[in-house]
């Protein structure tokens, strides 16, 4: 036994080596060659492979040929981008190389109010010595760890100084109101390791940018932003637009009519993954003093139980954690920027004959969800089969809610004084059992549209039909397929951390036959309503008929979409995947 113990040690030793290794997260692009204290950060990995991937796309191809997509664009900007974009696009590519990073610095750095952008790449840094030199006035001086330096006069930007630095693998340019050869000698030495804090290091930055996702892909960039000095720069802005307000400049006008938004946020950060299709999460940190109504509206993250209750097929699902909803109405009900949405408010109230705040809020849970089914196609009109998910904390008020307004509507429409030739038509309300729960149903003689509510696991369920309650029923007790069980929802759901906020999902190729559907149906009722002498508007109506299908076939790739977020305290994180498999 003695004998073991060494082995059981080393092996434990071993996984624990291999769980820090594989959680170490992807290193940011150059951030190795950019000095600590940057209050903006941008990066790319692989440029020239990511913009030749899209370009290369199906995609790309085939919304490029849709010749009413190109039609927004007027005729000379049309030429000059069909011209100048795939050759700018190459160029980019290039130029971007293997590793591409910018960062900017404000006044409180040891470099005062600048800017650096890094690019590893040997033929990168060829084509951009060759353009420096050719295009911007570049005088050589001297060299240092083995790059060339060269200063350089921007005529576009008087007063700035800019210098660079180009070596075998690597160019490195930097602007500033003085002082730009000390930023590139600082980020030399950083690459050669003689010195010096990188934003590698950089603790606030580090803290800032997060945590990556693991299992969304390749890490291809990354991008920091601080809200402080963006605020700052604003108000400099603010100032200078008032020192101009009487001034004959053209531009004087513009900002003198400039207000600087508030902005209740410190700092912004995000990444960006490329595997099948891409990634992008996003960490934003909210001024802690700046309560705003998004912080009251959102739960606490958790799992969102609701999630267990979404049938296999869904095409459409919005999920989300609630707070306390009473308190988000009593401090901003009366606020002028909610007015609309109060409005839209008054008018269900109306409708419906209850009142949200003393008949729906009390009884109302922590999540709620929103999804869309099917479309039914065939009638007169499209039929959209949506539903409602929400968790009460009170089922038997939230059922005699639901029971009010259909009865409600019912005698509405029985007292409508329409004769009994006519009576066919009336709505009916009734009461069936499905798998030991009631569904109460208000009927229409219109197929498909039978209003319906259950109380299921502590949640009221709405639907538009009895079938989609049923579904409902079904995917919560296990009798059919929840959601999680589809392929293409279980690999976008799986990078994603379990306690949320809230979560959207699209199954794209359901919703791109769907819309293919829908859009037929509008384009043929829109036609008949063009007169047939008018052959312009007949002949580009036929001409979205045709190029309906090819925009759906260039959309078919994209498989499915998931955004998810979580908030907590100042932080919120924002995640959006996006599945594309071309074959």
């Amino acid at each position: 036994m003695k004998k073991l113990i060494p082995l059981v040690v080393i092996a434990a030793l071993l996984v624990a080596g291999y769980f820090l290794v594989a959680r170490r997260p992807a290193p940011l692009p150059c951030a190795g060659m950019l000095p600590a204290g940057a209050i903006g950060y941008i990066g790319l990995n692989n440029g020239r492979t990511i913009v030749a991937d899209i370009t290369a796309s199906g995609v790309w191809k085939g919304l490029a040929g849709v010749e009413s997509l190109n039609g927004l664009i007027r005729e000379p900007v049309r030429k000059a981008v069909a011209a100048g974009v795939p050759s700018s696009l190459v160029t980019l590519g290039e130029l971007l190389g293997s590793e591409a990073a910018a960062a900017a610095y404000d006044e409180k750095s040891r470099f005062g109010n600048s800017g650096i952008a890094v690019v590893r790449s040997t033929a990168a840094a060829e084509r951009l010595k060759s353009l420096a030199t050719r295009t911007y006035l570049a005088s050589p001086a001297g060299s240092f760890a083995g790059r060339d330096l060269y200063t350089c006069r921007i005529p576009a930007l008087s007063g700035w100084e800019a210098a660079c630095a180009f070596g075998p693998g690597d160019a490195v340019m930097a602007i500033a109101r003085s002082g730009a050869m000390e930023l590139v000698r600082a980020s030399l030495d950083l690459a050669e390791k003689k010195g010096g804090v990188s934003l590698s290091g950089d603790r606030s930055f580090v803290a800032g940018m997060g945590m990556q996702l693991r299992g969304a892909g390749g890490l291809a960039g990354a991008v920091y932003l601080e809200g402080l000095a963006v605020r700052q720069a604003l108000a400099k802005l603010t100032a200078v637009a008032a020192a101009m307000k009487d001034t004959a400049s053209p531009a004087s006008a513009v900002l003198a009519r400039f207000q600087p938004p508030r902005i209740p946020v410190s700092s912004w950060s995000g990444y960006l993954y490329r595997g099948d299709g891409f990634a992008l999460s996003v960490r934003t940190r909210t001024d802690p003093a700046a309560a705003t109504m998004v912080n009251l509206f959102n739960g606490k993250p958790g799992r969102i139980r609701a999630l267990g209750m979404v049938p296999e097929g869904t095409v459409f699902l919005s999920a989300r954690r609630l707070g306390d909803l009473g308190a988000v109405w009593d401090a901003y009900a009366a606020q002028p920027e909610v007015q609309p949405a109060m409005r839209l408010i008054q008018r269900f109230e109306k409708a419906c004959g209850v009142n949200v705040r003393r008949d729906v809020l009390p009884w109302l849970g922590d999540e709620g969800a929103i999804l869309l089914s099917d479309v039914q196609l065939g009638g007169l009109f499209p039929i959209v089969k949506a539903q409602l998910i929400l968790a009460t904390r009170d089922p038997a008020a939230a059922g005699r809610t639901a029971l009010s307004v259909m009865e409600r509507y019912a005698r509405r429409s029985a007292a409508s004084g329409q004769s009994e030739a006519w009576a066919f038509l009336r709505p009916q309300l009734k009461e069936d059992a499905y798998r030991g729960t009631a569904i109460h149903t208000l009927t229409f003689p219109i197929p498909g549209l039978a209003p319906s509510y259950a109380l299921i696991d502590n949640h009221l369920v709405i639907g538009s039909d009895a079938a989609s309650v049923q579904a409902i029923i079904d995917a919560g007790k296990g009798n059919k397929k929840p959601l999680s069980a589809d392929p293409t929802f279980a690999a976008l759901d799986a990078p994603l951390p379990r306690a949320l906020t809230h979560l959207s999902y699209l199954d794209t190729g359901r919703a791109l036959a769907l819309g293919e559907g829908v859009g037929k149906w509008l384009l043929s009722l829109k036609k008949i309503t063009i007169p047939t002498e008018d052959t312009d508007r007949l002949g580009r109506f036929r001409r979205y008929e045709t190029e309906l299908p090819r925009v759906v076939a260039a959309l078919k790739p994209v498989r499915g979409a998931i955004a998810a977020g979580s908030s907590k305290g100042d932080l919120t994180d924002q995640i959006l995947i996006v599945r594309i498999k071309e074959r």
